[in-house]
């Protein structure tokens, strides 16, 4: 059903240049993702007849639309940056990490997380972050934004050690909208026209950033353009490669990073977390429709009439009766002939009713069709409905074992290689960018050392505590009960305790997600650096020196805070 819709109403949707593309896929998901997938087709559900013609169930949007991709991404989004899941930055500075901290929470970075989670669920995200020096009442100051693009307007580039180097982000834009950002000519140096669209296209690399001039909709697309060349490792010249005036920032690496969701996927992009339930998805969009539209007949059953009205039959009345039961309807009584042996039969009226058996069994199918989907992508196995009596903590857990798993993954993905990547980036460009919470000495050994912890997906319950505790109490004895003295008293005897009682404490506070006291948490008045050891940091690979040779950018309002030549005053 999922491709009949695609292959059918969306023909005429998708532009030439984007069909059996990754932005074609990436288009249709993010319209799942926004509720929007149903909106090409334009009967409702409720339009069961056009004139005298029949319309098919499958012509009809689904007047009922769990937009179930919705909520897996806020839920899978939820779990891994949402409250006391979001993960902890960890340094052997506590100073330093203090620092970090709070420049994270002023560029707003757990919030960003989320919203890429739920973006990424498609395949893939790109997070750009960026530092402008502003004019304030106080001087200048150097401020912060983090951005989420969608996968579907960009395209990036890679090294041969799978290293971002570039992205081309480009979108369609109406002409009134670029005329409102100051740009009057396109590349072709005619006047914009708001009825137009234009092509919006920036490009970024690990030297520089630029905003080109509009790029008419027929004259270019992102497929045609922009073609990797593995001989010089850059892209390929673009034919408006002259018409930028490019902004070097000169840190050698891009601003941001490309984060794959899951693994499995083609090309630069990951595997979605619910694609592979789009088919169930429709389904069940449709058989609960059915359900509505069956609950809504049983309250107004139809009504079926044996005969002619009397009304019909007497006056000639060629307009219809009313066919609403409501009405009070005269029909013809049962008469006997004039021998008074034969007899005429009447007329007969009554209302079809069902027994809702169908209804019954209808539910039971989008049930198990549900089960089926949640079990095919792994996010959840356990129907709170169905559990019967108590169940422990721990059996939730079992139950949850696959979701557990997704969990894992995703925390490879949007953890280890999104959120720690993107905040080493951010605070190697706050300390070029001259941001007051990082500080000139602040090497890039210092900003590789930074780690990430991820709290317990569960916590352990009131009993669960009781056990763990009385389970290391016993298992961190140094002594036990020996023989008896010479007077008789017990004696006792040094023995080596099963577990280290430190080490018991840390992985107790670990399991009670006891932040408060972890060095993941510092306070201010403690600023010591930490004494303890720590694993070995692992260092973010060097991206400096690679440039790729082509040249990218974004519109901004501020563009002229970072040194941009607007664009309507560029050498064409």
């Amino acid at each position: 059903m999922f491709k009949y819709i695609t292959e059918t109403y969306y023909k005429s949707e998708i532009p030439g240049w984007m069909v059996g593309t990754r932005f074609e896929r990436l288009m249709l998901l993010d319209r799942w993702l926004a509720g929007t997938f149903y909106d090409v087709m334009k009967l409702s559900f409720n339009e069961e007849k056009t004139g005298n013609q029949y319309n098919p169930l499958h012509t009809r949007r689904p007047a009922v639309q769990h937009n179930f991709p919705s909520f897996i991404a806020g839920l899978t989004a939820r779990k891994l940056f949402g409250g006391r899941h979001m993960p902890r930055l960890k340094h052997e500075d506590r100073e330093f990490l203090l620092r970090v901290q709070a420049l994270m929470q002023e560029l707003k970075v757990p919030l960003k997380m989320l919203e890429a989670v739920k973006r990424g669920s498609v395949g893939s995200v790109l997070m750009l972050f960026k530092f402008l020096t502003v004019d304030s009442a106080n001087g200048q100051s150097v401020r912060g934004v983090v951005e989420v693009k969608q996968a579907q307007y960009c395209t990036p580039v890679f090294n041969e050690f799978e290293e971002l180097t570039a992205v081309m982000e480009h979108y369609l834009v109406s002409g009134s909208a670029m005329m409102q950002r100051g740009m009057t000519t396109d590349r072709d140096g005619d006047k914009i026209k708001s009825s137009l669209k234009y092509w919006y296209v920036k490009m970024l690399d690990t030297q520089m950033e630029c905003i080109y001039f509009p790029l008419k909709e027929h004259s270019w697309n992102p497929v045609d353009a922009g073609k990797y060349d593995p001989a010089s490792s850059a892209l390929v010249p673009y034919p408006f490669a002259d018409k930028a005036n490019p902004y070097e920032h000169n840190l050698g690496f891009l601003q941001g990073v490309w984060i794959q969701n899951l693994t499995g996927g083609k090309g630069t992009d990951g595997a979605s977390t619910w694609e592979l339930a789009l088919n169930n998805f429709v389904e069940i969009d449709y058989a609960k429709s059915q359900n509505s539209r069956g609950l809504k007949y049983a309250s107004a059953p139809q009504l079926v009439v044996k005969g002619d009205f009397r009304s019909e039959a007497e006056t000639g009345d060629s307009e219809k009766a009313p066919r609403d039961p409501a009405y009070l309807l005269r029909l013809a009584a049962d008469e006997k002939g004039m021998d008074g042996m034969s007899s005429t039969t009447g007329h007969d009226a009554f209302l079809l009713e069902t027994n809702g058996a169908a209804s019954a069994a209808s539910d039971l199918f989008v049930s198990n069709l549900k089960h089926t989907s949640f079990e095919q992508i792994c996010t959840a196995r356990k129907d709170l409905e169905s559990i019967k009596g108590t169940m422990s903590g721990k059996v939730i857990e079992l139950i949850d074992e696959d979701f557990l798993d997704l969990m894992q993954e995703l925390r490879l993905q949007y953890g280890d290689y999104g959120f720690l990547m993107l905040m080493k980036k951010i605070c190697k460009a706050a300390r070029e960018a001259g941001h007051s919470l990082i500080h000139p000495n602040d090497a890039d050994t210092k900003i590789d050392g930074l780690m990430l912890d991820f709290p317990p997906l569960y916590l352990p319950d009131a009993q669960e505590i009781q056990f763990l505790i009385s389970g290391f109490v016993e298992a961190t004895q140094t002594q036990q009960p020996g023989g008896k003295g010479a007077d008789g008293s017990q004696t006792m005897i040094t023995v080596v305790p099963l577990i280290d009682p430190k080490l018991a404490a840390a992985y107790l506070a670990k399991q009670l997600d006891l932040v408060e006291d972890s060095d993941d948490k510092p306070t201010i008045t403690d600023t010591d650096t930490s004494t303890g050891t720590l694993p070995a940091p692992k260092a973010l690979p060097s991206e400096g020196g690679v440039n790729d040779g082509s040249t990218i950018g974004e519109i901004f309002d501020d563009a002229n805070a970072i040194g941009h030549t607007p664009l309507a005053q560029r050498n064409r």
